[in-house]
């Protein structure tokens, strides 16, 4: 089957909010934000020879990234992203042990937060768990209920609403961005909580680390959030920086 070749000069609606009012960014340096997955995947065919080499580095003066000039979103030319394949792959190289004393200590500090929201009895969902289950691991010593999904390796299918839903370092990897938040809205009861952790997009976004991860594809400002709470009908907090709650009305 033949690669799917999405045209470069074609316009680009925001995956978010659909506007077409978008401005295209050159990175002076593509080559980390793309990574060696992004061009291993394109560059060399099923045999293991070159293919489309010439069109990589033609696209190299191409749009690498979007901003939408109506919602504040930052994101990935969609010919730059990743089959699923090679995102799977990608994230095998995430350091998420659960036997690691320091990446137990960062994601309880980092949900921390989000605790005191909240409530004795009620049950949540770490969305985007990723291999390890590492949310659900920490909150089950406290006696707080909260279930795993990942659509790669725990892909549950939950029958049920939940009265909160983690997704801890997950909606940068949002593809189709508005159909995920729809989807996440509905899992959640009246009053419901959407716990986030995200980097929100720098001014100086050329030498922004996050954006080099080629799984990362959309990027948020506060401004994206109160958009996105407009549309879904959320109240939208800030507790700190990075870290967001969207309360379903």
């Amino acid at each position: 089957m033949k690669d799917k070749i999405i045209s470069l000069e074609e316009d680009m609606s925001c995956p978010f909010c659909l506007s077409q009012n978008q401005s295209p960014i050159f990175l002076k340096n593509p080559k980390p934000a793309l990574d060696s997955y992004f061009l291993n995947s394109i560059s060399k065919n099923s045999a293991g020879m070159p293919s489309r080499t010439s069109t990589i580095f033609s696209a190299i003066d191409k749009p690498h990234f979007y901003h939408c000039l109506d919602c504040e979103g930052i994101f990935r030319n969609p010919f730059y992203i990743l089959p699923e394949k090679e995102e799977h792959k990608r994230y095998f190289t995430h350091n998420n042990d659960l036997n690691d004393p320091n990446y137990i200590k960062y994601l309880s500090e980092s949900i921390a937060p989000f605790l005191n929201f909240i409530e004795p009895g009620e049950v949540g969902l770490d969305f985007g768990c990723g291999p390890t289950k590492g949310i659900e691991y920490i909150l089950d010593q406290s006696g707080i209920e909260i279930m795993s999904y990942d659509k790669y390796f725990f892909p549950n299918s939950y029958e049920t609403t939940f009265d909160y839903i983690f997704c801890h370092e997950v909606v940068e990897h949002f593809v189709k961005v508005r159909e995920e938040f729809k989807n996440l809205v509905n899992q959640l009861k009246p009053r419901g909580r959407l716990f986030i952790r995200t980097e929100t997009h720098p001014k100086d976004f050329e030498n922004w680390y996050y954006k080099n991860d080629s799984t990362h594809v959309f990027f948020f400002s506060e401004k994206t959030f109160i958009n996105l709470a407009l549309v879904f009908n959320l109240e939208f907090l800030v507790l700190e920086k990075n870290k967001f709650v969207l309360i379903k009305k």
